[in-house]
């Protein structure tokens, strides 16, 4: 088998997510290398079909995955934001509970993704980019400026064959003009059905978060994908479930088309 590129250009996440995810599952092919998934016009269309997400939701839990809220916290702990009392208080009540973090579940043992973004680094000075990122907006305008970094070469060049974190690899914010402002996200690799529609939710969290700080509006997210793969499960029962999604979502996705 061999990959395939595949663009998905979409302005609602649910319906990007079931586009890519049907497309990983074409015949013959084994991953989209690359692929890229644009979710544009945020700012006018509903973000989610909720009930896509809450099938998913649903299967995901019947095979012991984490849901996507779960995932999408990692990149965007949401809920701790809206107890929180401003941006810095926000950033010092995470890297608090960091530690209990890494302890209580060892997917986060080498750390998590927003734990990269206010402290980034081995050891101490740690980096807080995150809160440079805010500390900038007002004078720094090079849209260059506003990048965060969660690969690190100090923690992350290894010989294991196999690590996990981090996938997600880097974070840009790019103001656009009149306001507006777009995310672009970068992964070496991505599993369609365990992570991606998490991973959406949580960019999307961020990127409304940083744009609302610098009082600009979120329009756009971009997903860039070294290796897209289908995820667990055989081929046979996810594209089972892709139709289900699909007569759900109302759009006309192909599940089964056959690699040229």
């Amino acid at each position: 088998m061999r990959t395939r590129a595949c663009i998905v250009d979409e302005t609602n996440l649910s319906a990007a997510w079931l586009k890519a995810f049907a497309a990983s599952l074409t015949s013959g092919v084994s991953g989209l290398a690359p692929l890229v998934v644009n979710i544009s016009s945020l700012e006018e269309t509903a973000v989610e079909n909720v009930e896509i997400r809450r099938r998913l939701d649903s299967a995901l839990k019947d095979v012991g995955q984490q849901g996507c809220h779960t995932v999408a916290n990692t990149i965007f702990p949401q809920q701790l934001w809206k107890r929180s009392s401003s941006p810095q208080d926000f950033f010092d009540r995470y890297r608090k509970m960091l530690p209990r973090i890494k302890r209580r579940h060892r997917a986060n043992r080498y750390g998590t993704y927003f734990g990269r973004m206010v402290q980034f680094g081995k050891r101490q000075p740690y980096v807080d980019q995150l809160s440079h990122i805010l500390e900038i907006a007002a004078t720094v305008k090079r849209p260059t400026a506003y990048q965060l970094n969660i690969f690190d070469p100090s923690q992350d060049h290894t010989r294991q064959r196999r690590r996990g974190f981090p996938c997600l690899q880097h974070v840009s914010f790019t103001p656009l003009g009149s306001g507006k402002m777009a995310v672009v996200a970068n992964y070496p690799a991505q599993y369609m059905f365990e992570k991606a529609y998490g991973n959406y939710l949580g960019l999307y969290n961020l990127g409304r978060f940083v744009a609302d700080q610098l009082k600009l509006d979120l329009v756009q997210l971009t997903c860039v994908v070294g290796k897209a793969l289908p995820g667990s499960g055989q081929k046979a029962s996810l594209r089972a479930f892709a139709r289900e999604l699909t007569s759900v979502g109302g759009t006309s996705v192909p599940v089964q088309s056959e690699a040229r």
